[in-house]
């Protein structure tokens, strides 16, 4: 759902002030998307973000430009705050938009309220869970409310099993509501500022990760080489750790091939428990490692824990390639871990 966030700001920066959304809220078979999936339409027709693997959004640029001429008519009859939209194989009238990887999918277009997902960014980055609701029906319907999660009981919600979980449509006395359950974005702490790292801190970013990169040497840590937003901790990683509060929520990659940096990374993060923590370097540097560490008082069990050599195994031979097998090796234990559905 955030995924469109930096584009939906620039419109704003722009001057656009009405953006019609479609959010798939719901979905029967196999698709490229799971509900909570976000396509936005400008009115100065600007397109930002996906429903599908490409085949909807067309026919979802004609909706979102009615629902923004009604906008603009709001006393024309019969104009909906809300509309349900479903492709399926029924014969209706988007059969033939129908994405042909799904048995149906229903979807809701509506005017995005701007100000709450604005909101709702600044719930995520300031480090909360968030429930995105969207009443689909009733007096209510078209309205967007963003609660922050933990402030429900005052304790943190657990997370969804699954990406497909994150979703539900509930009825209410008021109505149906769909609603969305949104984490802070993944966190990856890279040790050491290499080239390698370079290339790993921007791809990740892109992904949507809130990337930190650790390293004393303050000439592989300038702003030149990792900009905003990746947060740079000019310090050996078990003091830059303990700012970050590094738990295990956070994935960390030992990138400096040096081993009084590497190691104490990779000490402190065994410690802490990260749930991903990989290692620059071949089988031979790894054994040595290991035996150092060993000797620093890491058992086996938590030695076993540790992705070296580091990536998956692809033959990669470029920072950049080794960089996008460390990331690819990354999403696949956390699919592990949380599954799509």
């Amino acid at each position: 759902m955030l995924e469109i966030r930096n584009e939906i700001e620039r419109w704003r920066a722009d001057g656009v002030e009405t953006v019609a959304a479609a959010l798939l809220v719901d979905m029967q078979g196999s698709g490229v998307r799971l509900p909570g999936a976000l396509f936005a339409v400008a009115a100065d027709g600007r397109i930002a973000g996906s429903v599908s693997g490409g085949c909807i959004e067309p026919g979802l640029i004609e909706e979102a430009s009615a629902l923004l001429d009604d906008q603009d008519h709001a006393e024309r009859p019969g104009a909906a705050p809300v509309r349900l939209l479903r492709y399926d194989q029924s014969g209706g009238r988007l059969l033939s938009r129908l994405a042909p990887c799904s048995e149906s999918v229903d979807l809701a277009l509506f005017p995005l309220d701007l100000e709450q997902y604005a909101q709702l960014g600044a719930l995520i980055d300031s480090g909360h869970q968030a429930l995105f609701t969207l009443a689909l029906d009733g007096e209510a319907a078209g309205s967007q409310r963003v609660t922050a999660l933990d402030a429900i009981g005052g304790a943190s919600a657990a997370a969804p099993p699954s990406e497909a979980a994150r979703s539900a449509i509930v009825e209410t006395s008021a109505g149906r509501e769909f609603r969305y359950h949104l984490r802070p974005p993944l966190q990856l702490v890279i040790v050491g500022g290499s080239h390698i790292a370079q290339h790993l801190a921007r791809l990740a970013g892109e992904l949507g990760m809130a990337v930190s990169v650790v390293d004393p040497r303050p000439r592989f840590l300038t702003a030149a080489r990792f900009a905003d937003p990746v947060r740079r901790f000019q310090s050996h990683a078990p003091r830059a750790f303990e700012q970050l509060a590094l738990d295990d929520r956070c994935a960390v990659c030992a990138l400096s091939h040096d081993d009084k940096i590497d190691d104490a990374g990779l000490i402190a993060a065994l410690q802490r428990g990260a749930w991903y923590i990989g290692a620059l370097g071949s089988r031979a540097t790894h054994a040595e490692r290991c035996a150092r560490l060993a000797e620093a008082g890491i058992d086996d069990r938590a030695l076993r824990r540790i992705h070296a050599p580091i990536g998956l195994s692809m033959a990669a031979v470029t920072p950049a390639e080794i960089a996008l097998s460390i990331l690819s090796q990354i999403i696949a234990e956390y699919r592990q871990h949380q599954p799509k559905r």
